[in-house]
């Protein structure tokens, strides 16, 4: 593989997604599966990048050249009504809000530059139908964009459905200002892209060398990995039961079954029923047993295979899978070294 100049690790993956990872180094060892999924990673940050662009130099150019007599006119093609506030007999929002009938149908966008309320440019807060009731601009800088040094500019914090429009009260220094920030903005998301477009290229490479599809990092299982009916081997290590009179019925490690319709399938959970009878409890008469979806005490046959023989042949994945648990789970939930003892040693109960 040529030689390139690699971004920072961690300037290009979100830390959710590199869990047990320490740098670029470890991909080559991940196997196929895993870097497919990071290589998606990858390209939703190419695109957020790729939008962020766009919109940091759409801003930029609202402000460039400008005051607050520009936004006025702007304005002038827009509604600026009259609104009767009130109490809403619904009931769930204690504060005045409009309440009568040509503001509760206005429509989002028709008093933008003018007031708050239905302005195409309000950003998050509280809303009824198209209205903003508690909201901030989504043009200026506030006290969230830590980034932002520049000349004060209005505190847009808590503006409500009727507060006029902050960017009326701005002089040029400070548009420009606010422009310049933009800019500098959509540069620093440009060089984002092309940090990220680098790794891209890196990851299809390491893709295209790779031969063996490995067991996925817990952190990045899809959450439809396991259907209805994959056969799974679990570990009863973590079998855990509501009922203290419930006792297990087996010492053996491990117990294979199928995956079975249950709670949260594919939203979290995974219902498992097992070959043979392992408790005393009602699920399933004793065959029934369950566990989250990035658990790794349910594991699918390859990947109980797979990491039985990594315990032996392929340490340095091993590691990597554990690692990746050991940042998820506290030490007191997994315990790797006896994990890895129940791969080599543990039994599977029989019949």
């Amino acid at each position: 593989m040529p030689k390139i100049t690699l971004p920072l690790f961690k300037d290009v993956f979100h830390s959710y997604n590199i869990k047990g990872l320490s740098d670029w180094d470890d991909l080559p060892i991940l196997g196929r599966l895993n870097l497919k999924i990071l290589l998606t990673s990858l390209r939703r940050r190419e695109k957020r990048a790729t939008s962020d662009i766009s919109t940091y130099y759409d801003k930029s150019r609202i402000f460039f050249g400008h005051m607050g007599s520009h936004f006025k006119r702007l304005a002038s093609a827009y509604d600026n009504p009259e609104v009767e506030l009130g109490r809403s007999e619904e009931g769930w929002y204690n504060g005045l809000e409009p309440i009568d009938l040509p503001s509760l149908v206005r429509k989002a966008g028709s008093t933008t530059f003018n007031i708050c309320g239905w302005c195409t440019h309000n950003s998050g807060g509280t809303y009824r139908y198209d209205c903003a009731l508690v909201t901030r601009c989504g043009l200026l800088p506030d006290k969230y964009d830590e980034d932002y040094d520049g000349l004060c500019v209005p505190n847009t914090e808590d503006s409500t459905a009727i507060t006029t429009c902050h960017l009326h009260t701005l002089s040029l220094v400070q548009c420009t200002d606010i422009a310049k920030w933009y800019k500098s903005k959509a540069e620093g998301a440009f060089n984002a892209r092309e940090d990220t477009r680098v790794a891209i290229k890196h990851v299809q490479q390491l893709i295209a060398d790779a031969i063996v599809d490995k067991p996925y990092l817990i952190n990045l299982r899809p959450s439809d990995w396991f259907n209805v009916g994959d056969e799974i081997v679990f570990n009863l290590t973590d079998f855990v039961s509501d009922d203290a009179d419930i006792k297990l019925l087996v010492e053996d490690t491990w117990v294979r079954g199928i995956v079975v319709p249950g709670y949260r399938h594919h939203d979290g959970c995974v219902s498992c029923g097992f070959d043979v009878r392992v408790h005393t409890g009602s699920n399933l008469n004793g065959r029934g047993g369950g566990a989250g979806s990035n658990s790794p005490y349910v594991l699918k046959v390859d990947e109980y295979e797979y990491l039985k023989k990594a315990a032996d042949d392929d340490l340095e994945f091993l590691d990597l899978w554990l690692n990746s648990i050991l940042e998820e789970y506290s030490v007191d939930q997994f315990d790797a070294a006896q994990y890895t003892i129940d791969l080599r040693a543990g039994t599977v109960a029989e019949k």
